[in-house]
């Protein structure tokens, strides 16, 4: 297999979208797994700053925005990366087209390279996502915390 090996998230909020944004990913990438991923809402804010590396009051607007409910992580196959800045330009196109069908916000990451997709999906799953995609799981459950799984 050549190409990408990239990652969507789709924020518990964002999942009501969840049937159309699939098939789009479906249509433009190869669906190497998708795994659903439950943070306790106790634990999402710290998780969620984790992740993203910044520091996050618990009532900040990305974490109402998002949701504190069950997300899902699409790990995918980009056959023809084209990427300007060091960034994969069919990635960011596809998460600025999935936030604009939301009406803007953040329901949508997707990573930006390979580089930030394989530490995105180590953060979340304690798993190496090319032996992920090898194996193709349909269904993972994260560990409690974000501190837990590195």
């Amino acid at each position: 297999m050549t190409g990408d090996l990239q990652l969507f998230m789709l924020w518990n909020n964002g999942r009501r979208l969840e049937k159309q944004i699939l098939a789009d990913i479906g249509s433009r990438y190869e669906i190497a797994g998708i795994c659903e991923v439950f943070w306790p809402p106790r634990h999402f804010a710290r998780n969620l700053a984790r992740f993203y590396g910044k520091n996050l009051r618990k009532g900040a607007k990305k974490i109402r925005e998002c949701g504190t409910g069950p997300f899902l992580v699409i790990v995918v196959r980009d056959p023809a990366p084209q990427y300007y800045d060091g960034k994969n330009i069919n990635m960011s196109d596809s998460k600025y087209q999935y936030r604009k069908l939301f009406g803007g916000g953040y329901m949508v990451h997707a990573s930006d390279n390979q580089t930030e997709a394989f530490e995105n999906f180590l953060l979340l799953s304690g798993q190496d996502i090319a032996e992920f995609a090898a194996v193709s799981y349909t269904h993972l459950r994260a560990h409690e915390t974000c501190a837990d799984l590195v």
